[in-house]
């Protein structure tokens, strides 16, 4: 029997909105954008919701068979609703108490999984359970996404759930369209107007509404050109540096065609960084690495990180391990470190912060290196505390 979902929540849609305000530990864009796009659509009269949930959110094939069932039913968005051991996903669309889409929002995070698969998977399998007897399925997992791109189906995905890719881009495509002012407007659809351009300017100033890069973005790759090639010279020179240090062992992850990556940036999380996978057995069967560089905002970088990342420009250190299972968070909580490591158990993660502040200069590889070897025997025992794979 599932959870009674038509029944609105007791709190406000400030009180939940508030719970997913930005603070030192947390920034919530992504389930600030879910909640207030539940309360978008559930301000929209019955049929334009299911005709818009449609149209958004069911793959071009379904729409007709799916708009025809949920017409006439009372269908109702719901966030943060528990799947049990299958995960929470971040909206629910149900009719009729029924849940036939779920909805996964990405704005420009990995999808993320574990060894039962990623997010979407198990999704994917929860629905499956309740579609057994149905002539046509019609139920939906639908990637809501910026910048996260759609993955690659694997052959263990149910034939009788099928997978959709919405883009925000197309949710501020038709906020454009629906919040055009019309003469014969009455005071609620002129209300719900005025709220869907707010949601669509919010948009606008979060740059979610293209993922094609606009004027101001070549402006600033222009303005970038001229320094890439030394900055690709920098983290080149940690790289060489890190990888022949004495006592550190350094190799391709396992099963991949590269080893590492001497540079990247990360316009999300505000970060310039490289890094490498240690290779020893254990470490190399966990995917444990070493990534280093500049966070420009260390609280959007590692928003979960106990006690909290620092604010401002800092440069960083961080052990990660890309495998839950083999991720030790309680053994790094007992380590006897000689160093304040911040934990981000969301990430997988130990990382070491330093006030940017003087280093930004033609020492930063020198910095970097020295303080690596300065915190060498933290490293050695983070990597050591990796759990073997079961």
């Amino acid at each position: 029997m599932e959870t009674k979902l038509l029944s609105r929540p007791s709190e406000s849609l400030y009180s939940r909105l508030f719970t997913y305000r930005e603070r030192r530990e947390h920034r919530p864009v992504e389930n600030f954008l879910s909640e207030s796009l539940c309360d978008l659509f559930m301000r929209l009269p019955p049929s334009e919701r299911v005709e818009r949930i449609a149209n958004l959110f069911v793959p071009v094939d379904l729409r007709e068979a799916w708009t025809k069932a949920a017409s006439g039913r009372e269908v109702v968005l719901t966030t943060q609703k528990s799947l049990d051991t299958y995960g929470r996903p971040d909206i629910v669309v149900a009719c009729d108490d029924e849940i036939m889409v779920i909805i996964e929002n990405k704005v420009g995070a990995p999808i993320c999984g574990d060894d039962r698969g990623s997010q979407l998977e198990r999704y994917a399998r929860w629905l499956r359970q309740k579609d057994r007897r149905e002539v046509q399925p019609l139920r939906v997992v639908c990637l809501l996404s910026h910048l996260t791109p759609a993955p690659k189906l694997r052959r263990k995905w149910p034939s009788s759930v099928r997978f959709h890719h919405c883009r925000w881009a197309e949710v501020a495509e038709w906020l454009r369209s629906a919040t055009k002012a019309e003469p014969n407007d009455g005071v609620s659809i002129a209300s719900w107007r005025r709220l869907g351009a707010e949601f669509l300017r919010f948009l606008e100033e979060q740059e979610m509404t293209t993922e094609l890069a606009s004027f101001e973005d070549f402006a600033r790759a222009i303005a970038y050109l001229p320094s890439g090639d030394k900055m690709a010279a920098t983290f080149q020179k940690i790289y060489d540096d890190l990888r022949d240090l004495d006592g550190f062992q350094y190799g391709k992850k396992r099963g991949a065609s590269w080893d590492a990556r001497q540079v990247e940036y990360d316009s999300l999380s505000r970060l310039i960084w490289g890094y490498l996978y240690f290779n020893s057995h254990e470490a190399n069967q966990a995917a444990v690495y070493l990534a280093y560089g500049l966070a420009l905002n260390p609280e959007m970088a590692y928003p979960n990180a106990q006690p909290t990342a620092p604010s401002g420009e800092h440069l960083f250190l961080t052990v990660g391990w890309e495998s839950w299972r083999s991720y030790p968070s309680e053994k790094l909580r007992k380590l006897q470190l000689s160093s304040k490591w911040h934990i981000d158990d969301e990430d997988r993660a130990a990382v070491l912060f330093r006030p940017a502040t003087g280093f930004l200069t033609e020492k930063f590889a020198e910095t970097i290196v020295n303080w690596v070897i300065a915190v060498k025997p933290d490293i050695r025992k983070l990597v050591k505390a990796t759990l073997p794979r079961s």
